[in-house]
Formats: C-alpha cells, structure tokens, sequence
C-alpha cells in the first residue's frame, strides 16, 4: 500500500491529473469533497472549529485507511496542507503528519507560476471565465484575489517543506497530465 497526497491551488490541475493517473493505476481515491470543500466558509468564521472538524474528519480517513490493511494504493486529493494554506495552525494537524509519515504518504503538489494564477484559478474556463468561487467578491477585488491564491499557493509550499513527508513540486504550467501521471506514479512505485 502507498498513499499520494495531492496537493495545489484551484486550477492547478488536480482532477486532471488524477484521471491521467487512473489510465494508468490502481487506486482508491479520497476526493477534496471529503477532505476540504466545506471548511473553506468555516475558516472565515471560525479557523479553530474548522480547524478541529477538518482535523476529526482526516482522522477517520486515516483510520480508514489503516485498518484496511490492504494492499491497494490510495490518493488523498488535498489534506492537512490545503488546510494550513487556509490559515490554519501546525498544532492542529502535527498528529495527522505523523500518522501520514507512519504510512509512508508522499506529496505532489502541483504548482502555478503567479502569470497563470488568474486564468487557472481566478477566471477559469470550464466555469466561462467567471469568478466561478466569488473571490473577487470575498477578497474586495482582483488584485486581493490573486494575492490571496499566491499566498495559499506559498503557504501550501511552505507547510509540505516543514513536513516529514518525501515530496515532489510539478510545474502545471504546460497542463501535461499524462506526463505529470507517469511521472507521478513512477515516484510511487505504481509502474
């Protein structure tokens, strides 16, 4: 059993680069549904309540994992990291680590240059070029906007370069994501 935490800024690439995965590997997938999705509104309320849910909620993942024993590889599409990019503290997520580290996981973030940030993640085009997520509208701007997915973007970096945890930072830029797959999943040992 392996376990791929996939990690990146909306846009970046993430479900593209988990359906090239799947022409090519085995793996029961995690989705950001379940790890991260409803604790974007939470943090601006409250970032130690969402802190604490979103912490239970990667404690059962984990404990799922664990105990099926099994032999099948597993993607976690955005964990602990995509949680301290929101503001979250390390505190919170040290034991996730750990237990991330205990079962082996690798990280795979995958990474915008700052020049595709706006037509990747603020205006993208399966969603018509709109501001799909309202951040311009949530940030007060498109300058703010932009800012605040750089800085999700290095506080996401930064948060995998302080973890235990063995990992790789993909340039998305070119959008190659059967390259990015192969790549990937030779890392992990799945080819």
């Amino acid at each position: 059993m392996s376990v791929l935490i996939l990690e990146g800024v909306t846009g970046a690439g993430k479900t593209s680069t988990i359906e090239a995965l799947q022409k090519i590997a085995s793996f029961a997938l995690v989705a950001e549904e379940s790890t991260f999705d409803d604790f974007v509104g939470e943090f601006s309320v409250d970032p130690d309540a969402a802190s604490r849910h979103a912490r239970s909620r990667m404690t059962v993942i984990l404990d799922q994992i664990e105990a099926a024993g099994d032999s099948r590889h597993h993607v976690l599409e955005r964990f602990h990291f995509s949680q301290i990019a929101l503001g979250s503290e390390w505190k919170w997520f040290r034991n996730v680590d750990d237990r991330c580290a205990a079962l082996n996981c690798k990280v795979v973030v995958l990474a915008l240059p700052g020049d595709q940030l706006a037509s990747r993640s603020l205006y993208r085009a399966e969603y018509d070029g709109a501001d799909w997520q309202h951040l311009i509208l949530l940030q007060g701007s498109e300058e703010r906007a932009l800012d605040a997915l750089r800085q999700a973007q290095s506080a996401r970096i930064d948060a995998i370069k302080q973890s235990r945890l063995a990992y790789r930072i993909v340039d998305a830029s070119e959008k190659a994501w059967d390259r990015y797959a192969l790549e990937i999943a030779r890392w992990m040992g799945w080819t």
